[in-house]
């Protein structure tokens, strides 16, 4: 037999051992940032009971590895749950999300001020610690507590890119009143600067109380922080 025809063999050996191997097994392996109360089923069909991604509750998922990105090398998983749909690519030299399209409470997950995140159609993708790849639409639901049960909320809607190596997520609000743009590592890093115009005044103590500062473009705040 060929060297080629060796390869080819013991590739097909490799993905007939995998296709045995439990979903549950194989998900701890791939570090995808899922966890799930029960796990059933085979890597190409599995099911998640009461699923979460990276702490964001998600529901009933049914999960498959792809076999053709496996032959390529890449751990490429299709997830599909009433709240979200799409591919993950989790590892440590690439890690992406291709077509991903749903809705996913956030509030108390992230040190940013928002309660949910809505994809529609958003792919992005790092590799060699990069942005290579990003494209979509992001709408974000925030919520800025200001005390004494004071609060500024808002929707924002953006288009995220890739700039100089970072993934940068501008979003702004459909009057144009409040903004945030997120600028993301591929280590996780985050630099936010949160801008709102604060055109009630009864508003801009609790903001300044909540660390934005005045500037001649509004009350503006910026972040930093681990994703």
């Amino acid at each position: 037999m060929t060297r080629l025809g060796l390869a080819a063999l013991a590739v097909a050996a490799l993905v007939g051992a995998m296709a045995l191997l439990p979903l549950r097994l194989l998900l701890a392996m791939a570090d995808t940032g899922v966890t799930a109360r029960q796990v059933s089923g085979s890597v190409w069909h599995g099911h998640l009971a009461a699923a979460a991604w990276h702490g964001a509750p998600i529901g009933d998922v049914d999960a498959g590895l792809q076999p053709l990105a496996l032959l390529g090398g890449h751990w490429r998983w299709r997830i599909a749950s009433p709240l979200l749909t799409g591919l993950v690519e989790p590892g440590p030299g690439t890690r992406r999300i291709t077509g991903m399209t749903g809705e996913i409470a956030t509030r108390g997950l992230l040190a940013l001020p928002i309660d949910r995140i809505a994809l529609e159609n958003v792919s992005i993708g790092f590799a060699g610690g990069r942005c290579v790849v990003a494209g979509g639409t992001v709408r974000l639901g925030l919520e800025l507590e200001l005390g004494l049960g004071g609060a500024q909320t808002g929707s924002l809607q953006g288009n995220p890119t890739c700039a100089g190596g970072r993934l940068q997520l501008p979003l702004r609000s459909a009057d144009a009143s409040m903004g945030l743009h997120l600028s993301v590592a591929g280590d996780g890093r985050y630099q936010a600067r949160l801008f709102i115009a604060a055109r009630d005044a009864a508003l801009r103590p609790g903001l300044l109380a909540a660390g934005f500062q005045d500037t001649p473009q509004g009350l503006v705040r910026h972040l930093e922080g681990q994703l």
